[in-house]
């Protein structure tokens, strides 16, 4: 039986912002380069780096080439930036910070 608790005698909690977990990064990372993609006609970042190996028309091989390299340069420069905040050398910049620190 769950006890009745009066109004008066109720704490209200401030608002804690949730963590955020690396899946949100990562979400946000995958965000950002599908929308860099989709500004230049492509689907995403998948499609844009396909054509990297298209060489029918080349103003879209180029584009793809572009947008492949710009991917690995990215993933690989957030996996630093994991790795680092894992290691307790860096704090955990919010979203729009690592997004920021990101070569896109």
């Amino acid at each position: 039986v769950l006890a009745e608790v009066e109004a008066s005698e109720a704490e209200i909690l401030p608002y804690a912002e949730p963590s955020l977990t690396e899946a949100d990064y990562t979400t946000a990372i995958q965000f950002k380069l599908d929308e860099l993609a989709k500004a230049k006609g492509f689907d995403n970042i998948h499609t844009a780096a396909s054509y990297a190996d298209e060489p029918i028309v080349p103003a879209f091989q180029t584009d793809g080439i572009a947008f492949r390299e710009m991917r690995s340069l990215v993933w690989a420069a957030s996996y630093v930036i994991m790795a680092d905040v894992k290691a307790g050398s860096r704090a955990m910049p919010t979203i729009d910070e690592l997004l920021l620190e990101l070569p896109f």
